[in-house]
């Protein structure tokens, strides 16, 4: 069975909480909802890392927690949406022209 699950992660710097955090969607296969949860949160504690920044202060990625998690099935299909966020817009968002090349999101 298949799985994708969004973890959520903060990050510290010099010891202090930022207003920063990050959200990862990851898809992992499971024989039921028990072994899939457990995958998922040693995936989020892997995800946790610490490393100096140019100033030398510590920058530590913390796993906060296991968001959702939600069974996708035996396969997973062309066009199977996992993930979906409705954000808030302006009149100065700007949006990729629907020809455009798609850029990478750095996974």
């Amino acid at each position: 069975m298949w799985f994708s699950a969004l973890l959520q992660l903060e990050v510290s710097v010099g010891g202090k909480p930022t207003s920063m955090s990050r959200t990862v969607v990851v898809f992992e296969a499971g024989e039921d909802w028990a072994e899939a949860e457990e995958k998922a949160r040693t995936l989020g504690r892997s995800k946790e890392q610490s490393y100096a920044n140019s100033d030398r202060e510590t920058v530590r990625w913390s796993f906060r927690g296991l968001e959702t998690l939600d069974m996708l099935g035996e396969r997973i299909e062309d066009g199977r949406e996992v993930y979906h966020e409705i954000v808030e817009t302006s009149a100065s968002t700007q949006f990729a022209a629907p020809g455009a090349s798609a850029g990478q999101s750095g996974v």
